[in-house]
């Protein structure tokens, strides 16, 4: 609640994997129709910085972005970063965060007035790796011990 993150929450009882609680949060958060939306598939499993939650990222592809719409009990804003932003390794910065289990860095990419950072930053800096071109910079381990 009140940062950037991408779509997101718990799979429920209806839903018949992973993949189809991504396909329904991001319906029922942002408005993207789920059949606008081709799985690519998952990244791996992340444990939250502070211990209490693991993350499964989806990873899907929309050729053609429909018109996204806030669901107001959700989320604020929708906004998209360009990919071309995401690799400029100039403006991301790096902080260290002391958790129970030692320091972690803790990404932050700033733009249009947003700052993604944490989960969501090191989500995409995963993505980013499995892209030809990389990263902007080398990521660490962030996943914890699952």
């Amino acid at each position: 609640k009140g940062q950037v993150a991408f779509p997101g929450g718990l799979v429920e009882a209806q839903d018949r994997d992973v993949e189809e609680t991504a396909l329904r949060e991001s319906e029922e958060e942002i408005g993207l129709p789920r059949d606008r939306v081709e799985i690519l598939g998952r990244l791996d499993d992340m444990l939250t910085v502070t211990g209490d939650m693991i993350v499964t990222p989806i990873i899907g592809r929309v050729r053609r972005l429909p018109p996204l719409v806030a669901n107001p009990s959700e989320v604020a804003r929708v906004f998209t970063i360009p990919l071309a932003a995401l690799r400029e390794g100039a403006d991301w910065t790096t902080r260290s965060w002391s958790t129970r289990k030692g320091p972690v860095p803790v990404y932050y990419f700033d733009y249009d007035g947003e700052v993604l950072w944490g989960l969501s930053a090191y989500v995409t800096l995963q993505l980013l790796d499995l892209t030809e071109a990389g990263p902007p910079f080398p990521i660490a381990d962030y996943r914890g011990d699952l």
